[in-house]
């Protein structure tokens, strides 16, 4: 069974501020995420959630009640997977992670993707040039992601319009 409030915490760790962004992040549809984080979605989309916040799937389960999970107080860590199991406002960033979100979110998607590849870059230890590098390859991907949805969108203006003449 899921945890959902696994699922919760670690997408919150992980920079999805919401369900909408990270389904589109897994592939699925929001009410998918919804019902993943409240222990209701099935384990067929386990893994993808699992892979997209890079955790192993058995870190997003729930404990079989052999082997519950100990906690030090209503604030503890669970050892299996390094989640706080306290409230999720433990989890919340910090006054210089929001104000970078904030920063973040002020941008133009496909300059956002890009500072966040840079970023990404530079705390997986590489260099400024390796971190610029990742920005541009992150931008690129959402520019083409964003050509096709353009495109596709155009294409279902046009067959409605086809369709209605």
């Amino acid at each position: 069974m899921i945890d959902g409030r696994a699922v919760r915490i670690a997408r919150i760790r992980a920079g999805f501020q919401t369900q909408q962004e990270f389904a589109r992040a897994v592939g699925c549809a929001r009410n998918t995420i919804s019902r993943a984080e409240l222990g209701r979605g099935g384990t067929g989309i386990l893994q993808r959630i699992a892979d997209v916040l890079q955790v192993p799937p058995r870190a997003l389960m729930d404990a079989p009640d052999d082997e519950a999970v100990e906690t030090s107080g209503p604030s503890g860590i669970n050892p299996r997977n390094g989640i706080p199991t306290g409230s999720l406002s433990e989890v919340a960033p910090t006054a210089d992670e929001q104000a970078a979100l904030s920063a973040l979110r002020k941008l133009r998607p496909a300059l956002r993707a890009k500072a966040i590849g840079y970023l990404t870059g530079l705390a997986d230890g590489g260099g400024a040039e390796e971190a610029a590098a990742l920005g541009a390859e992150l931008a690129g991907k959402l520019a083409a992601t964003e050509e096709a949805e353009e495109a596709q969108a155009a294409a279902r203006k046009s067959k409605m319009r086809d369709s209605s003449a």
